[in-house]
């Protein structure tokens, strides 16, 4: 299960703030590593463990402006730039986040384990840093919430009281503590919390979160909701890298 507030999209609020001069390195690293209870390391192309503070300086002095996050899914690399091996364990995770300049870098989060959160640097394939325009995104986002909605009632997702209240009350609680830049413009912190809702939905209505289905059920609903799915992805994208208004 991927969490409910991606460190990649932490990443790419707080790193870009940071790299745009809006707000101090000290602020930057609280805002991507929240929990104090958890150390964060990025570990470098050579395999040495670095801070962030080291990483986010060397990003700005190698001329990066910006990051944003990438939530792969299977079947839907949108937004991964390569190579091979980056994309696929970012495929397997889940999430990661990527710098323009020049190299280019590629960061996943690993797992928290024993209070410690490894993240893989690497250097991704030159490419433009796609843009996501916050109010396209926007619209695309209610209109497949429409669309999505007849789909989610046709699965009896609703009915489901008992294992989607508490799902969706720890998405609740999770966006509760959330703390994002505040140069994020609120209609992207809106977009964040009605995504980051559906997509813990989602999870129930996939029948991955608590429900008893057989594998073909499980895949069937997967290909109903994949639309939806991929709109919840993108907006959370375009969310959490969503540039000062």
């Amino acid at each position: 299960m991927f969490p409910t507030i991606p460190y990649s999209g932490l990443l790419a609020a707080w790193g870009t703030c940071y790299l745009a001069g809006h707000c101090s390195l000290d602020d930057a690293i609280s805002g991507i590593a929240p929990d104090e209870q958890i150390l964060h390391r990025v570990v470098d192309p050579e395999g040495d463990p670095e801070s962030w503070a080291l990483t986010l300086g060397q990003l700005r002095t190698s001329g990066a402006t910006r990051l944003r996050m990438v939530l792969p899914a299977s079947g839907d690399f949108t937004g991964l730039p390569g190579p091979a091996p980056f994309n696929s364990v970012a495929l397997h995770i889940g999430e990661c986040a990527l710098s323009d300049g020049s190299p280019q870098w590629g960061f996943i989060p690993g797992s928290v384990s024993e209070g410690f959160v490894a993240w893989s640097q690497t250097v991704v394939t030159q490419r433009p840093l796609a843009i996501l325009t916050l109010g396209q995104e926007t619209r695309a986002f209610a209109e497949a919430v429409a669309q999505g909605s007849a789909a989610l009632e046709a699965l009896d997702v609703a009915r489901g009281r008992e294992l989607t209240d508490p799902v969706i009350a720890h998405a609740d609680r999770e966006l509760s503590l959330l703390r994002l830049p505040p140069t994020v413009p609120q209609r992207a912190v809106s977009m964040i919390g009605t995504a980051t809702r559906l997509r813990a939905a989602l999870r129930v209505a996939r029948g991955t979160e608590g429900a008893t289905l057989t594998a073909a059920e499980v895949s069937a609903r997967a290909l109903t909701l994949a639309p939806l799915d991929r709109a919840v992805r993108r907006a959370l994208e375009a969310g959490y890298s969503a540039q000062p208004d």
